[in-house]
């Protein structure tokens, strides 16, 4: 099964989100 170019265009804009939440999540913690 052949994803929409849409759909991986949100992946990618979620995963960026997650990078960047992981990220301040971590500086909070310290």
């Amino acid at each position: 099964m052949a994803l929409p170019e849409r759909n991986l265009g949100e992946l990618k804009v979620d995963g960026t989100i997650l990078l960047i939440g992981l990220s301040v999540y971590q500086k909070q913690l310290i």
